[in-house]
């Protein structure tokens, strides 16, 4: 439980400092570093994962029956955030539709986030007795 813990305040404190300086990411070339900064909607659903993640920390450190019932939105919203992701990042990258740039990573990316949210699903259905004192 320490490690969801420990990601879920890393996550909202990254979230939350990404939502307020905005910078999304940089990249350095020949030419010099460029920043990329985030679109307004990109802030405010750092924000909002930013605060969901602060309060799913809050409810885990105080073991509130809550937080068991929580997780399971916490997991799917987070693997739905991950899926998005990586078609969209997928898509601005390569251009092409085709198989080997497009399609086979973000069937062998989308397979594997749903092995690991059917894992973590698994594993949180066991953690009800930590919640139940």
């Amino acid at each position: 439980m320490r490690i969801l813990k420990f990601s879920c305040l890393t996550s909202a404190i990254v979230c939350l400092l990404g939502a307020i300086i905005g910078i999304g990411h940089m990249h350095s070339d020949s030419h010099g570093t460029t920043l990329v900064y985030l679109s307004n909607s990109e802030k405010s659903g750092s924000l909002s994962f930013g605060i969901f993640s602060a309060v799913f920390f809050y409810i885990l450190q105080k073991r509130m029956q809550m937080a068991w019932k929580l997780g399971f939105l916490f997991f799917s919203t987070y693997s739905l955030v991950v899926s998005i992701g990586v078609i969209v990042g997928l898509r601005q990258n390569t251009g092409v539709l085709d198989f080997s740039s497009f399609w086979f990573p973000a069937i062998l990316a989308e397979t594997f986030n749903l092995v690991l949210l059917l894992y973590l699903i698994s594993w949180w259905k066991k953690q009800r007795e930590y919640f139940i004192r």
